[in-house]
């Protein structure tokens, strides 16, 4: 049954089998149906001929599009310090977070250390064996003639 074609005044919807297969009185709301069915369906079709009329055109343009939107990318910079990801920038909180560090600082200090395998592939026995030697390494400095708890 397909209620996108109109009759001829208009006001009637011509089914193709079926009981419905007569031409029947539209109401109002099979008209707005029908309507709303060929506005959707009529760009999609345009588009579908458009593409399949020249599929290499139109990857050529969609990966030009990537490309452009992509060019940004190397300009991301990464944040990772909580006070600038979750307090706004310019309050009464930052300047007191200020102050407080201020009379206060922090005593913990967090690095980071990321590992990489000489071939490759970090989780080698060899790999790992370094990783322990370097982690004893770290835990033999001495300060002050202390060792640091880890």
């Amino acid at each position: 049954f397909s209620t996108g074609a109109m009759g001829s005044g208009g006001n009637q919807i011509q089914g193709t089998e079926g009981p419905a297969a007569d031409p029947v009185d539209a109401s109002f709301f099979d008209k707005v149906a029908a309507t709303m069915d060929q506005n959707i369906q009529e760009p999609f079709t345009r588009l579908g001929f458009i593409v399949g009329s020249s599929p290499i055109r139109i990857m050529a343009v969609a990966a030009l599009i990537c490309a452009t939107l992509a060019s940004g990318m190397g300009q991301l910079t990464t944040e990772n310090r909580p006070d600038k990801l979750w307090i706004p920038q310019g309050t009464r909180a930052m300047r007191d977070e200020r102050r407080y560090e201020m009379y206060f600082p922090r005593a913990v200090v967090v690095s980071y250390f990321i590992a990489e395998g000489k071939d490759g592939d970090i989780l080698t026995s060899e790999a790992m064996g370094d990783i322990l030697d370097l982690h004893q390494e770290v835990e033999n400095i001495t300060i002050n003639g202390g060792t640091l708890d880890l």
